[in-house]
């Protein structure tokens, strides 16, 4: 989900990227952040810990942060400066993911919406630069 938002926060020109396990742990990728960032935690149960101590550690380096979760009593949401709560449960035991993925569309359309020249101009660029090109993964 954290990868959907920062594409679709990219196709209206905001600039998004979502953290990555791999090479770099949360923690370090909070330590590039600025105070001028905003950091938006999504987490749902089982809440993985190191989640949690990003959107604290962010808090603690007064970054704006946003936790989407599911209720306002969660881990993130307690850490964050808005939690966005979305009901996910389902009848399968699991989250759901398709009421997290319209709160994640409404935030980016919202985005759009509040800067729509930058908006359509970096989705022109982004047409314009694809145009004709054929992408074999």
């Amino acid at each position: 989900m954290a990868h959907i938002l920062a594409y679709q926060l990219n196709q209206v020109g905001k600039k998004a990227a979502a953290f990555r396990q791999g090479s770099t742990t949360f923690a370090e990728e909070i330590l590039l952040a600025d105070k001028g960032d905003v950091l938006v935690g999504i987490s749902f149960p089982p809440y993985y810990q190191e989640t949690v101590d990003a959107i604290r550690q962010a808090r603690e380096k007064k970054i704006a942060v946003i936790a989407i979760t599911n209720k306002s009593s969660a881990p993130a949401a307690m850490y964050a400066d808005t939690a966005l709560i979305v009901k996910s449960e389902n009848v399968l035991f699991t989250n759901s993911f398709a009421a997290i993925a319209m709160l994640i569309n409404a935030i980016s359309t919202e985005c759009a919406v509040r800067d729509k020249a930058r908006a359509r101009t970096t989705l022109h660029q982004a047409n314009k630069a694809t145009k004709n090109r054929i992408f074999v993964p």
